[in-house]
């Protein structure tokens, strides 16, 4: 080695530490290589200057850029500059986790004041759902010219989640304290300011319903229909408010609903509107298409038809099956009776036999049925001379002491709450007298306050007879001929 080599060796030092100076490199990060210095005598070969360290802030960007937060964070920690910390806590907020960009952010805020970094803060609060750390970090960026704007339509809505938070809790007024606070501060949040209003209107409504007080419940709640997410919920309200208060016009109401949404309460309502006209035609014409109001209008009938013992029509509904098994199937029946009276022939002595058979059936709503009847009767023989009869006058007629008599009869009758029926048949057949044709026409109706009967009938002679109960007046039956 030459005498010159401590001279390159002193000028290598100080070039080293010219780039640590002036270049903003980390003294710490050493970097340790060989010197190379020259063995020969090209000791006065010209000394060429490395490139530049990197930057903490070229370091930071590059982390970021890659999406590494951890080593970003060590960085910003180690250099603690203010403007490092408030871009990692927008990384960090971006990346959806408003905790660590809260920390960030109030860490550049304590290095140095920004409003950039104030505003970050009251935003990561707000996701959070602190809503006094949001209030607080607002404070400082209020009259800021650059996020004056931004930090007002955050405030308003801080107003509004406090609106619906208090309306959660059932403090009405001051939702709407809120909601006028947050349209006061933003005029651009007047949709999500009316939704918040509309709102009360409907747990106001909701309230007054439950107080009796149905016409202020139908104004809230026609109030509350303005926001559209709200308008079934708020005409239901009114809906129900007019029927309990005898509006008829809760039979439209319920109908404009049952037509939009099909569903089982507006479906309730009609039949509860209509519950004085279960007949109705209107009522039958909603009915007409698949719901549960027809399910409802079925069920509704067949219970008055099963308590008005309409079995044919009540066995046509699924929940009447079951209980009613075999009420409409075809049927054969018999009956048969004896009687026997011990005397003197011809005077108190009779054998009584007496059978009938019954057949029929029903198709949907028809009943149809043949009885034929047999009745045999036998005196034992003849009685005696002048037994019978006055004494020296001869009988016009010879005693009859056994006869065979048969009464054929047939029958219809419609099931429903008006039943008309008829019956056709004669007089017995057999007998000394010759027989007749024999029935009636007769008319059921059944209604919610008793049930009436007509018939005409023809037994020999001509004859109308009726019948009226209404055991819901506290009347007995009532019949007359």
């Amino acid at each position: 080695m030459t005498r010159r080599a401590p001279l390159v060796l002193t000028a290598l030092c100080l070039a080293e530490l010219g780039l640590v100076v002036s270049g903003g490199a980390d003294p710490w990060d050493v970097d340790i290589r060989p010197l190379g210095l020259p063995e020969s005598g090209e000791a006065d070969a010209p000394i060429r200057p490395r490139p530049p360290r990197v930057t903490a802030q070229q370091r930071f960007a590059a982390a970021i850029a890659v999406g590494d937060l951890a080593r970003a964070g060590d960085i910003a920690a180690r250099v603690d500059d203010a403007a490092l910390a408030r871009d990692l806590g927008w990384s960090f907020f971006n990346a959806r986790q408003p905790a660590p960009a809260r920390d960030w952010f109030e860490r550049s805020l304590a290095i140095a004041h920004s409003p950039e970094a104030a505003y970050g803060a009251a935003l990561a609060a707000f996701t959070l759902d602190d809503l006094d750390g949001a209030e607080a970090a607002l404070a400082a960026v209020r009259d800021d010219a650059e996020f004056g704007w931004d930090s007002d339509a955050l405030a308003a809505r801080v107003a509004l989640r406090r609106g619906w938070r208090a309306l959660d809790a059932g403090d009405v007024a001051h939702a709407r304290r809120y909601a006028s606070i947050a349209a006061d501060m933003d005029s651009s949040m007047a949709a999500e300011q009316g939704r918040l209003s509309a709102a009360a209107d409907l747990n106001e409504a909701q309230r007054a319903y439950a107080d009796n007080a149905f016409a202020r419940a139908r104004q809230l709640a026609r109030a509350a229909a303005r926001d559209p997410a709200l308008t079934q919920p708020a005409r239901r309200i009114e809906a129900w408010a007019a029927l309990r208060s005898g509006d008829g016009a809760a039979r439209d109401l319920f109908a404009a609903l049952y037509r939009e949404t099909l569903d089982e309460e507006s479906a309730q309502g009609l039949m509860l509107a209509y519950e004085d006209e279960p007949a109705a035609p209107a009522l039958r014409a909603h009915a007409g298409t698949a719901g549960p109001l027809r399910d409802l209008v079925w069920r509704r009938d067949a219970d008055r038809a099963f308590a008005r013992n309409d079995f044919l029509t009540a066995a046509a509904h699924v929940d009447y099956q079951a209980p009613l098994t075999g009420v409409a199937s075809p049927w054969l029946q018999g009956s048969a009776r004896y009687a026997r009276r011990d005397g003197e022939p011809g005077q108190d002595h009779l054998a009584l036999t007496q059978s009938v058979l019954s057949s029929g059936g029903a198709r949907g709503r028809h009943l149809r049925a043949v009885d034929i009847g047999f009745t045999r009767a036998d005196a034992g023989g003849a009685p005696a001379p002048g037994a019978v009869g006055t004494l020296g006058i001869a009988p016009v007629f010879a005693p009859t002491t056994n006869a065979e008599l048969w009464t054929p009869l047939i029958s219809w009758r419609r099931e429903g709450a008006l039943s008309p029926s008829a019956t056709l048949g004669a007089s017995p057949i057999g007998g000394e007298v010759s027989p007749r044709a024999i029935g009636a026409l007769s008319m059921r109706l059944a209604g919610n306050k008793g049930e009436e009967h007509a018939g005409l009938f023809d037994r020999g002679r001509c004859g109308l007879e009726g019948s009226r109960h209404r055991p819901c007046l506290g009347r007995h039956r009532r019949v007359w001929r």
